[in-house]
């Protein structure tokens, strides 16, 4: 078994450049490209955080006081006051502004009249939409008082005129927002990266597979194994990396990914891709067998590649659960058991998924241990 093992790991160093050339040059630049795209992206988030200040622009037109001190008290708001009303949309769009708030020239002699005041609030789509909701919070809470007012000069209750009251309670975060899409993430790049490791390796096993014994079998499929172990750490530490180093990445980002994959979490990842990993090598190692040769392998595994990546672009979606259904489908039940167990939930599935890792392993050696040795022993 160890000669087999050391057999595995020769192979890996002696046809070093084929392993390089097809696994780790596609890692690194992946790895780092997607580092700069999620840098891009996910720096929108930062704006989503609750404590991000907003700008605003405020032209109150010597108008509501109260309101005003009421957006000054805030300390997730900047006021802007130095724009004119026609330059307002330009500095929207070009994104000094998130969002403004222009009241009208008769705002409080309106309320004083008991008529309803006007204001205009100018957004820009979905790059205004948090400055608007503390704008929205701040105007509601204004309109209360003032209605309140009325109410108590005539003497009818507020309870008269709203006999319901909600009491809204925000719990998004922007950190549970990024940790739901960090699992997926990372676990499509882990089990995409570790099927690639597997592939030349299972191949060069299955050219052998007739001269072999069963503990060299075995010695080799450990080599496969330790393969897919050392390029789910490389993966981890190139994301890891390429994150702390993309200076347009967020710093919080970087903290829900340290506190993503800690010790506990990667020692979890490499304990449920040992089965993976297995099964992936016993998968490739028959698909050579039966392809009779190491190029029609190749080109029998190229499509397997498309359909291996197309399900695991389903554990990209934060809101597919993880079910027993999804437990027993192979490649997605290693996917989804990393996510899981990276974004700290709990499921049962996963330990599904685990043993028909192992059960399919066993499935996939019945029809390659009577082939093991076939022509004799090396």
């Amino acid at each position: 078994m160890i000669s087999g093992f050391i057999t595995g790991l020769r192979f890996l160093w002696n046809d070093f450049w084929t392993f390089f050339s097809r696994l780790l040059i596609p890692l690194l630049v992946t790895v780092l490209l997607i580092s700069g795209i999620l840098g891009m992206t996910l720096s929108g988030l930062e704006n989503m955080d609750p404590n991000t200040k907003s700008t605003i622009a405020l032209i109150a037109n010597e108008n509501g006081e109260a309101l005003v001190q009421q957006f000054q008290d805030r300390k997730d708001i900047i006021i802007r006051t130095d724009f004119s009303e026609n330059k307002l949309k330009k500095a929207i769009e070009d994104q000094e502004i998130e969002a403004a708030l222009i009241l009208a020239k008769d705002f409080d002699e309106a309320l004083v009249q008991g008529r309803r005041a006007k204001a205009t609030l100018m957004l820009n789509g979905r790059n205004s939409q948090f400055a608007a909701s503390k704008i929205n919070h701040e105007v509601n809470a204004y309109k209360q008082q003032i209605l309140q007012q009325r109410l108590d000069s005539l003497d009818i209750k507020n309870q008269f005129i709203e006999p319901i009251d909600i009491q809204e309670n925000d719990i998004f975060s922007p950190f549970g927002l990024v940790s739901k899409y960090f699992g997926g993430f990372i676990a499509f790049l882990f089990v995409l990266f570790v099927f690639l490791a597997s592939i030349y390796p299972s191949l060069n096993l299955a050219r052998d597979l007739k001269k072999i014994s069963h503990a060299h079998f075995w010695g080799r499929m450990l080599s496969i194994i330790f393969i897919s172990v050392l390029t789910l750490l490389i993966t981890h530490y190139s994301l890891k990396y390429g994150l702390k180093l993309n200076p347009s990445v967020p710093a919080y980002i970087n903290n829900v990914y340290q506190a993503m994959l800690g010790t506990e979490e990667i020692l979890q990842s490499i304990l449920f891709i040992l089965p993976a990993s297995l099964f992936f090598g016993m998968l490739l190692t028959g698909i050579g067998h039966l392809s009779k040769s190491f190029k029609r392998a190749q080109n029998t595994i190229q499509p397997l590649k498309l359909i291996v990546l197309f399900l695991l672009f389903t554990v990209l979606v934060p809101t597919m659960a993880f079910s027993t259904g999804i437990a027993l489908f192979p490649f997605l039940d290693t996917a989804f058991s990393i996510r899981d167990m990276i974004s700290g939930v709990s499921n049962s599935a996963i330990w599904i998924a685990c043993g028909a890792l192992v059960l399919y392993s066993i499935l996939l050696f019945i029809p390659l241990k009577k082939v093991i040795g076939k022509d004799g022993v090396l």
